[in-house]
């Protein structure tokens, strides 16, 4: 027994002061890191040489990437400290354990104590949020249904931005010729201004009012869903407004492309013929409401500009109310300013464009106004200025109301009547000109005498015509 107990001491004190003297470590990395970060399990060996060495260990979570070597010998004496590290890298952000385990080296057997590791998400640049935003919106406006992602081969669309609208909601309407990543077909467009031509004229329904967007080049890009790209090119684009709730109909349209692997040179036998698929749009009324048949339909905000926020009774200023947004500008009425005895409010100068914003057309409808306060106060233009129309998005009925607080200074200028009051140089001469009136009775006897004296002026003309 006793011999027994020696021995083990013996191997210990053997086992020890191998360990001690070649100094093996194994050591984890930084267990906080970034999702394009690597975790590290590394090996570290001094004074000694590097025999066997058992596998790191797998992480869930984790995939093995990279081991790297300092390994750096003269015969076989380390020169320097044998460093083997294994990288691994996330798969995705979240929290990770490392349960215990233990390697082999040199034959002695290291055990390890786990840990938890902590992946963050890389916080995303200004620029990566905008193109991610961008990207989407891309992908929204050419929305293809999952039967043209499973298409092998290239295809024409007339892709539209929603299969069902409301009276008077805008439909986006693109024109997609579409090439499957993978297709072996070679193609070029053929007489493309004669074709999309004619294609125009059959694409335009009755029930429809329509905004345009110029092309000056077929427009390339790529579309990407499920680890499947789709490269596409926009021939024709356009906007429509359906005036009633009468169903939207878009015919099959066909469009000839030139086959660039043929070896013949007569081209009109080389064309390969591509069709769209017939497209119907339902139409929906709008949802009772008084205005139903005068509101704008969209998705609409408010822009608002005022000079200053303090005005004086009798002095007029601006106020420009602008509602931006995706609808149909050019058919926006005049709003319907709420009369009050405190303001005298102006028709307004309309001013309406239109402008390209990430590939979608945004409407601005201003409404220039003049108002003369005649009442001192702190007033909620809210109360006076603002706008209903149907929100698409809600599908719902609302209203941009003013947010402005004025406060106008001064005395009331109710007694002394509107325009007296306007500020205008032409009332300020009222001050400087003569009182004198005109009484309409003798009116008769003025004009008596004048008539008089122009007979004395032609009588005295022939008498001298005869003298001489």
């Amino acid at each position: 027994m006793k011999k027994s107990i020696y021995l083990f001491v013996y191997l210990c004190l053997i086992a020890t002061s191998y360990s001690f003297a070649q100094q093996i470590a194994v050591k984890l990395g930084n267990t906080n890191i970034l999702e394009d970060e690597y975790f590290t399990i590394s090996l570290i060996i001094n004074n000694g040489k590097l025999s066997t060495y058992s596998n790191f260990p797998d992480i869930a979570g984790f995939a093995k990437y990279t081991t790297i070597s300092n390994a750096s010998t003269t015969g076989e004496k380390l020169v320097k400290p044998l460093i083997i590290t294994q990288q691994y890298t996330p798969l995705k952000p979240g929290k990770f354990k490392i349960n215990d385990f233990s390697m082999s080296v040199n034959g002695v057997i290291l055990p390890i104590k786990g840990s938890n590791i902590v992946v963050t998400e890389i916080p995303k640049t200004a620029a990566a949020i905008e193109a991610e935003e961008t990207e989407a919106k891309k992908q929204a406006q050419f929305k293809l249904t999952d039967e043209y992602w499973n298409y092998r081969e290239p295809f024409l669309t007339l892709n539209t931005s929603k299969t069902a609208v409301y009276v008077k909601e805008r439909l986006h309407v693109s024109l997609l010729f579409c090439i499957p990543e993978g297709s072996k077909t070679s193609l070029k467009f053929y007489e493309l201004g004669e074709q999309l031509s004619e294609i125009i004229k059959k694409i335009k329904p009755e029930n429809c009012t329509q905004q345009t967007i110029t092309i000056d080049s077929v427009q390339q890009g790529s579309l990407v869903k499920n680890g499947k790209k789709i490269t596409y090119f926009k021939l024709y684009e356009t906007y429509f407004y359906p005036i009633n709730n009468k169903e939207i109909s878009f015919s099959a349209l066909n469009l000839k492309m030139l086959n660039k692997k043929s070896n013949t040179d007569d081209s009109k036998n080389n064309l390969i013929n591509y069709t769209s698929k017939q497209l119907t749009i339902d139409v929906k009324k709008l949802p009772f409401h008084p205005l139903r048949d005068l509101v704008a339909v969209g998705n609409f905000k408010l822009e608002e500009k005022i000079s200053t926020m303090k005005f004086k009774t009798g002095r007029s200023f601006n106020y420009i109310f602008s509602i931006v947004g995706t609808g149909d500008i050019n058919q926006l009425a005049k709003p319907n300013w709420l009369s009050s005895p405190n303001f005298e409010f102006f028709d307004p100068e309309i001013i309406k464009s239109n402008s390209q914003v990430d590939g979608e057309l945004i409407g601005k409808c201003s409404f220039n106004s003049f108002v003369i306060p005649h009442e001192p106060g702190n007033f909620n233009l809210g109360k006076f200025f603002n706008y209903i129309y149907f929100n698409v998005e809600k599908q719902t009925y609302d209203t941009l109301k003013s947010q402005l607080q004025i406060q106008v200074l001064g005395e009331s200028k109710h007694n002394f009547g509107v325009s007296l009051n306007s500020g205008d140089d032409f009332y300020d001469l009222i001050k400087s000109e003569n009182n004198f009136f005109v009484n309409n009775s003798n009116k008769s006897v003025y004009i008596l005498l004048a008539k008089i004296f122009i007979g004395i002026l032609i009588f005295l003309l022939f008498v001298l015509i005869f003298r001489r």
